[in-house]
């Protein structure tokens, strides 16, 4: 009697513990993947550039610093008019009036009022840029808060970026897996990486003498390229290896 319980205890140990190695050699016998990565990049040249720019007007009094700040931004709206800009490409940024104090003796001292206004255009003509920068800084613009260039169609470069990564990760693992006389299967699985992209250089902060900048542009003298944006792409893929 005892020796057949023992038996059944047995064979119910056995029966419970027979699933799980099953499993494990299931488990063991998943796809061999080969992981790549692919890189690719697509140069554009710009076709539009983005201006951020700000008017500062500093008087005695509110009132005449807000008189003088409006004088200013007619003159740039007729530059912008003359440039052909159209009004959905002009967006101001923000308006700010108030006291303007400085430090005086470790004192806060108020000097008077001050209007800030900044605004953003964009300009979809490049031959235009130059002469733009200049009206713009004659008419009273006193700081350029960031010069943007860039592609009208971004998302049609980025995606043909994507797919020449793909191609460059497919091709890295056929290479390889042939050295090792392997095929290459199916993908198995497909991350996207964030590159870093380049693009023009971008000026924040930037104070410009106007004269400077006016005289260049009259002489016919290009003072800032356009250059090329590079678009870039990377993605990870995980291909099966066959026999």
């Amino acid at each position: 009697m005892k020796t057949t319980l023992r038996l059944t205890v047995l064979l119910v140990l056995a029966l419970g513990v027979l699933p799980s190695l099953l499993r494990g050699q299931d488990a063991s016998k998943g796809p061999r993947l080969i992981t790549v990565s692919g890189e690719a990049e697509v140069r554009v040249v710009p076709t539009e550039v983005s201006l951020r720019f700000r008017i500062q007007t500093k008087a005695k009094t509110l009132a005449q610093a807000k008189t003088e700040h409006d004088g200013r931004m007619k003159k740039v709206q007729a530059v912008l008019r003359n440039a052909e800009i159209e009004a959905k490409d002009t967006q101001t940024i923000d308006l700010t009036m108030g006291p303007d104090y400085e430090e005086i003796k470790d004192k806060s001292v108020l000097v008077g009022y001050e209007v800030s206004q900044s605004l953003s255009v964009l300009l979809r003509d490049l031959s235009k840029y130059e002469a733009l920068m200049a009206g713009l800084l004659e008419a009273g613009v006193n700081r350029v808060e960031g010069v943007d260039f860039r592609a009208g169609e971004m998302r049609k470069y980025n995606d043909e970026a994507r797919v020449l990564a793909v191609r460059a990760a497919r091709e890295k693992a056929a290479l390889l897996a042939g050295e090792l006389n392997q095929k290459l299967g199916r993908p198995h699985s497909i991350t996207e990486e964030n590159p870093n992209q380049d693009y023009p250089k971008q000026y924040a902060n930037v104070s410009t003498n106007v004269f400077g900048f006016a005289s260049s542009v009259a002489a016919g003298d290009a003072t800032i390229s356009g250059g090329q944006l590079v678009v870039r792409a990377k993605v990870s893929v995980r291909f099966e290896l066959q026999d």
